[in-house]
């Protein structure tokens, strides 16, 4: 099911019951925390791709936070009854949306916050501000970005196949990559992210893994890292003969 929000439109609010999660199709919507002292806080800004109320797919908690649309935005809304009549039809897709929930549960708990405790304020002080460009290499590269090339502004920043016409998109990626089997690019295949070292690459458990700058990291389903270095990186999802070869420029501020 779809619906469709105005800005500034809520969709739902703190405390209300957790029945179903969203998936952003377009669009930015807001997390809003309201504490004690009634104030309301902006704890983040999620956009097309990111999943939404993931909670309702573990437990029937209340919702933690009200969200409300920026922006003219659109979602899709799945049930916990229809997610777990998904599981048992068709068990692949179902675990993809719990794919999506840890990981974004992974990136949450990692990332600093911008109105937390005076500790977390001091952390996120320690974080690089990351310029990042992703250019393509090849034709394949070019039917995902553009000749001009894409310029990262959110992180973690997730790459992956595009799922086929018809299929769930809840992947949680912020980059689709169209491919044909026998495929080169899994369904979540790497991510970008920024710490207080710098700009790092996981390979997310990808069949053939990535490799970065002549070095494979990741492959067989499991989850490898590497450092990206400031300046000029190859980046070859799957195979060293795969078409889909990029280039990730780093500056770091």
């Amino acid at each position: 099911m779809m619906n469709a929000y105005q800005p500034g439109e809520l969709i739902f609010v703190q405390g209300q019951a957790s029945e179903c999660v969203y998936l952003i199709e377009s669009g930015e919507i807001e997390l809003l925390e309201s504490t004690d002292d009634m104030r309301t806080i902006r704890i983040a800004k999620l956009i097309k791709g990111d999943l939404l109320g993931e909670m309702a797919l573990i437990d029937e908690r209340p919702r933690a936070f009200t969200a409300r649309a920026v922006t003219e935005t659109t979602v899709s809304i799945v049930s916990r009854e229809q997610f777990v009549k998904l599981m048992f039809r068709d068990p692949a897709e179902g675990l993809r949306y719990l794919g999506a929930f840890f990981e974004r549960l992974r990136s949450t708990t990692k990332a600093p916050g911008t109105q937390g405790s005076k500790e977390t304020e001091k952390e996120a002080e320690k974080t690089y501000s990351a310029h990042i460009r992703i250019m393509p290499l090849t034709n394949t590269a070019k039917k995902a970005i553009s000749e001009d090339g894409m310029i990262v502004t959110r992180f973690p920043f997730r790459v992956g196949r595009e799922p086929p016409e018809g299929k769930s998109r809840l992947s949680s990626n912020d980059l689709g990559m169209p491919d044909t089997e026998p495929y080169q690019v899994s369904r979540e295949h790497f991510s970008i992210e920024v710490d207080a070292e710098g700009v790092i690459l996981y390979d997310r458990g990808s069949l053939h893994g990535t490799i970065v700058n002549g070095n494979q990291i990741g492959g067989d389903r499991v989850i490898g890292s590497v450092r990206l270095q400031p300046g000029g990186n190859e980046i070859i999802a799957g195979e060293a003969d795969s078409p889909f070869r990029f280039s990730v420029q780093v500056t770091l501020g």
